[in-house]
């Protein structure tokens, strides 16, 4: 934990300024994590400060679905299309409805202060929300140093999303 605020301290990822009247703070939470070497004996302990879920409580309102197997991934769908929310560093908007995604972009931006970096990725309506995922790694030639490479993609509605 000491080593996550050094690094956010180090790295100026915030500045301790008066709260401006009418604004409200946003509550924040420590999550704790250990990475295991392969022989499953501990590598690290690893601490990741996260602001608490204002977020997702505006895409619930919003009329968006928590997903069942990725607490991450939030869905509305209508007759108009599937709009899809990823939240993980970054917000990423996606989806078959471009009028439902910019309806979020306005409806978030009122709640939130927040910088639009681009159209986002058009989908195809294929009559499904299927979540599919594929993976692959290889120990890059030489299993004796543990350098690895990975790849990875997943599917929404057979749409590539990432």
């Amino acid at each position: 934990m000491k080593a996550e605020l050094q690094a956010l301290d180090r790295n100026r990822t915030w500045e301790l300024v008066r709260l401006p009247d009418g604004k409200r703070t946003v509550g924040c939470h420590w999550i704790y994590k250990i990475k295991y070497n392969s022989d499953e004996s501990i590598e690290r302990y690893k601490a990741r400060l996260v602001a608490k879920g204002k977020l997702s409580a505006a895409l619930i309102r919003f009329g968006f679905k928590r997903g069942e197997s990725d607490s991450s991934m939030f869905t509305k769908n209508n007759d108009q299309g599937i709009v899809i929310v990823l939240v993980v560093d970054d917000l990423v908007i996606t989806g078959s409805n471009r009028s439902g995604i910019d309806a979020l972009k306005h409806h978030l931006s009122r709640e939130f202060d927040i910088k639009d970096l681009g159209r986002g990725i058009l989908m195809k309506n294929n009559g499904h929300t299927e979540i599919v995922g594929y993976t692959d790694a290889d120990w890059a030639r030489s299993p004796m140093d543990r350098k690895s490479t990975t790849g990875f993609c997943t599917f929404v509605g057979g749409n590539i999303v990432t």
